[in-house]
């Protein structure tokens, strides 16, 4: 018994460089630890060198750190589907003549704020209270009071 793990724990590969970011786990699967929480990237076996889980990992990496469940590419809306939803019912809207370029280019501006301080690629359903407080309070800074409040409304537009 105690030779079958010693021999399973030989057969663990190295890291295929230095800078290699995860490492080989007992399971047969790379992994890292993150907030006191194991995270696996596919198996040592099928991936010897580690590139595809080194690809899983840098893809995921942004949210695992912050403590969010990692984005799934094709499933929810993302911000970037959001504000270009938004975009497309205001050109309509100018089109229209229902909101003047003024009032359009507004929006685009805010769309871009929004897409800055959240990324494009995360979900809208992943957003938490306290996003939308670190995002009110850098607003806050380059803005007065009434600035301020007018961009309020338009982020809630964006989100409605």
């Amino acid at each position: 018994m105690a030779n079958s793990s010693i021999s399973a724990a030989q057969a663990k590969p190295k890291k295929p460089r230095p800078d290699f970011a995860l490492f080989a786990h007992a399971s047969g699967r790379w992994a890292k630890k993150i907030r006191q929480k194991l995270h696996y990237f596919g198996s040592w076996k099928t991936d010897p060198k580690g590139d595809v889980a080194n690809t899983l990992w840098l893809d995921q990496k942004d949210d695992l750190l912050a403590g969010r469940s990692p984005v799934t590419p094709g499933i929810g809306v993302t911000i970037r589907d959001l504000c270009n939803r938004v975009l497309t019912a205001k050109q309509h809207q100018l089109d229209a003549g229902d909101i003047g370029q003024r009032t359009f280019a507004d929006y685009k501006t805010t769309t871009d704020l929004i897409v800055a301080a959240f990324g494009k690629t995360r979900r809208v359903d992943d957003l938490r209270t306290e996003d939308f407080e670190m995002f009110r309070a850098a607003l806050a800074k380059t803005r007065k009071a009434v600035a301020l409040g007018n961009a309020v409304v338009r982020v809630r537009v964006v989100f409605k």
